[in-house]
């Protein structure tokens, strides 16, 4: 499945429409980028406890904990995706470009 098609996937289950009126669309955004800052604080907060458990108490963690990340990434992905849609940003235009800069930058920068 490439990005377009996770979009529209995305789409079926979304409740605003983005195109319908300004105030929508400004609500879609603002829900999306709320969501978004949710999601990866959950995701972050998830591995904090995997972090603290296995390094600072008796080794062992719940594996259940660790098995939740990739439904806590697709919930991140989820939501960027809604944001991209939402703001008509090409998000794999984007990517390509900013990996093209970051090859420019970091690999000049190695020795």
């Amino acid at each position: 499945m490439n990005i377009g098609e996770m979009i529209e996937e995305t789409r079926r289950t979304w409740k605003i429409d983005p195109k319908s009126r300004y105030e929508d669309r400004d609500v879609a955004v603002m829900y999306s980028a709320m969501a978004l800052g949710g999601e990866i604080g959950e995701l972050q907060n998830m591995l904090t406890k995997i972090h603290r458990k296995k390094y600072y108490t008796d080794g062992h963690f719940n594996p259940e904990m660790e098995s939740e990340i990739p439904q806590e990434m697709a919930d991140i992905l989820y939501f960027l995706l809604r944001l991209s849609d939402t703001l008509g940003v090409d998000l794999e235009r984007a990517f390509m470009d900013k990996m093209g800069e970051n090859r420019k930058r970091y690999l000049q920068a190695s020795p």
